[in-house]
Parts: structure tokens; sequence; C-alpha cells
């Protein structure tokens, strides 16, 4: 008994620690909390999400997804496959890549074409899969430089990579013009929707993203834990061709469920983010996510203005993406002055913009409180630099007098 108590009051004192997630503007995890999921959450924690065969709701869970997803972005012949997260769809997505460029085009020194501000696991996961990475820089609008790949590309490319939504500076690439290259080289494309996947398709928006509307689209990641709003572990990868993981995966004989294809990655997985990402579909649907979307962006907008008062620059990149980059003269002090409030965020320098700054992500169930608390959090901390400046300027005019008298 000693011992449950020692360890309970210890797990008190770390938790008090811990910053509040509801407090975290600097990362794109979601921090809503469904009531109605937490209801049922005990029911799945131990249950592993690649022995789904064997449970009645998770395999109709899984059916109901893919159904979901193949309607959102136009693929209804294509696959949709499960995973954890967009690393392992992407390590996926260019493994098949791979596997079929071998295949059908006869490519052995396969090469995939990475823009500079792609998130760091798309270089990784090539890598790891011995495919020679070709970096594209960046044009003045910190997209990727559309004559750089033209002159990169070649016959051994399997995969145009493009961002739909860019982690640092919310951006979207030309998904036209990389796809036209793509088709015109015979290759094809893969996007990088972490963060765009739950955000583009429910807005009024003139770009093209589907795999109807791009014809070299091969593939697509997206970030469900993000934006989906499921819980940490939520992942789906797109996948145009209804076949190709039949072709190039293998079979598992011993799950409890009895023999499986294994098209994703892992052997043993949580199921918490597929009954999550069920349960919001459901509960929000279509129009739910569009409303959501919506009051981020209104919400940004709002916030840019407020800061923009205060003498912050706001690079916003993307008119769809639902964050933005703070800068300015005293940048890197205004965030660790947040960091002592409480709010989880860091200073960095972005490469491409040169400037030193810090990210906020508006998420679901954070709007009112950046514009309320942590607007005025930002007040108070410019009204005691102001006092500071003062008394330096004070302390500096008192000095003067003294030394000519």
């Amino acid at each position: 008994m000693g011992n449950l108590q020692n360890l309970q009051s210890q797990l008190d004192k770390l938790i008090k620690e811990d910053p509040s997630e509801q407090k975290n503007i600097g990362t794109f995890t979601a921090i809503h909390k469904n009531p109605f999921v937490y209801q049922y959450l005990f029911h799945y924690l131990n249950k592993n999400v690649v022995d789904r065969a064997g449970y009645t709701s998770l395999s109709y869970f899984e059916k109901t997804i893919e159904k979901y997803f193949k309607k959102l972005f136009d693929n209804k012949d294509g696959s949709v496959v499960l995973t954890a997260g967009s690393t392992e769809s992407i390590l996926l997505a260019f493994h098949y890549a791979r596997e079929k460029a071998k295949d059908e085009k006869g490519i052995t020194k396969p090469n995939i074409l990475v823009p500079k501000h792609a998130h760091y696991s798309l270089k990784r996961c090539a890598k790891m899969l011995n495919i020679e990475v070709r970096e594209i820089g960046l044009n003045d609008t910190h997209t990727t430089d559309i004559e750089e790949v033209k002159k990169k590309i070649d016959r051994n490319t399997i995969l145009v990579a493009a961002i739909m939504i860019a982690t640092e500076l919310g951006v979207i690439d030309d998904l036209i013009q990389l796809d036209a290259i793509a088709k015109e080289h015979d290759t094809w494309m893969h996007i990088d929707g972490a963060i765009g996947g739950f955000i583009i398709p429910y807005l009024d928006t003139d770009l093209r993203y589907t795999f109807s509307q791009l014809e070299s689209l091969f593939s697509m990641n997206i970030s469900c834990h993000k934006f989906g709003l499921s819980l940490v572990g939520g992942g789906v990868l797109l996948l145009r061709d209804k076949k190709i993981t039949q072709a190039y995966t293998g079979n598992i004989e011993y799950l409890s469920s009895g023999n499986k294809k294994m098209a994703g990655l892992t052997v043993t997985g949580s199921s918490l983010g597929l009954f999550s990402l069920y349960t919001n579909l459901m509960l929000y649907k279509f129009q739910g996510y569009r409303k959501f979307a919506k009051k981020y962006l209104k919400t940004k907008k709002e916030l840019t203005d407020i800061l923009q008062s205060f003498g912050y620059s706001c690079y916003q990149g993307s008119p769809y993406s639902p964050q933005l980059f703070v800068y300015g003269e005293d940048a890197s002090r205004l965030s660790k002055y947040l960091l002592g409030q409480g709010w989880l965020q860091h200073a960095y320098t972005v490469e491409g913009l040169g400037k030193t700054g810090f990210r906020i992500v508006i998420k679901k169930d954070q709007e009112q409180m950046l514009l309320n608390e942590f607007i005025k959090d930002v007040r108070d901390f410019k009204l005691l630099a102001n006092q500071k400046l003062l008394l330096k300027n004070s302390y500096q005019g008192a000095h003067a007098i003294n030394r000519l008298s």
C-alpha cells in the first residue's frame, strides 16, 4: 500500500509540473478532447489494431474510414492503408513506388525529388530505403522551385514530392505544375498532406489535389491526429493503385484474427487512433470539419491583426493554412516570456525566411484562448518591456546629469 501511495504522490507531482496541452501552440497534434471518445476509451486501450479483423467494431471502423477517404479524395478505385501517422505512411508510399518502378520500369537506382521545406521524415524515409534524395530549392514564395525540378528530374526519378501546407511556413506547392512535370517525364507524384489533408477538402478553394484532378498522383499521406482530431496514432496512406499493397507485401499467419496481408509496417499498434478517428468522423461529419477549418482561418486573421498592432510581423503562408510564424526585434524574448506563462513553443530561425520567431498553430479548442489569454500575455510583455525601457532611459538621463554637474 505504501508503494502505491508513493507512486501516486510521485506521479501527481510530475504531472503537476507538466505544461497544459491546451497551451501548446507550437504543435500540430490535436488537443481536442471529445468526451464521447473518452467514454469508450478503456474498451480499446489494449486492442492491437493490426488484429482488427478479429474485432467487429474495429473492422467496421476501418471500412467506414476507407470509404470516407476514397470519396473525399475522389479515389474510389484506389486503396487506403491505416498507419500510425505520416512517417509510416511516407515510408510505405516510397517503398511501394520503389518496388513498382523497379518491376514496371526497370529502375534500379531510384531517386526522389524532395523540396527543401519538406518535413524531415521524407528525406529520412527515402534514405532508409536506399533511394537517392535530390533536394529542390525554394522560390521567392518559399515553395518548390519549379525550374529546379525540371533540371533535376530524370528517367530514374520515381516520385516528385509536393507539400500541401508546409510545417514551418504553411505554404502549398504548385501541385498542378508538379503534376504536369511528373506526367511529362512518365513518373509519379506524392503529396505530403499531413496537415492539409484535413483542411483543404473542407474549404472553398481553387486548388486541385484529388486523384481525379492530378493524373500523376501516386500517393498521399495524412495525419489524422492533427486536424482530423483523432488521438495520437492515427494516420492514413492513400494509394491510386488498388492492387499495389497485395503485390508488395507479405502475409502473417500467426495473428489471433488469422492470416493477414500486411499493407502497413508495424505488427502491433494502438486501436485508439482508429477508434477516435471513426468517432469524430461520425459526430462531426463533413460540415463539422468545414466549420472548424473556417474558424481556424478566422482566428488566424484576428490574431495576425492584433500581433501586428503590437509591432510584430506575421508570415501567414497559404491563406488556407491554420498557422502563422511570428517574428520581430524582440520575438525571442517574447517567446521566453510566453514559455514562463505556460505557452509551449520556442523561437527558432526559418532558413528560407531568414527570420527568428515562433510558430503558432491554431487548433480546435484553442481559438478563444489565443485571442484572449494569449493576447493578454503578449500585451503584458510589451508593457513590461516599455517600463524597462523607460527605467533605462531615466537612469541614463540621470547619470548624464550627474556627470555634467
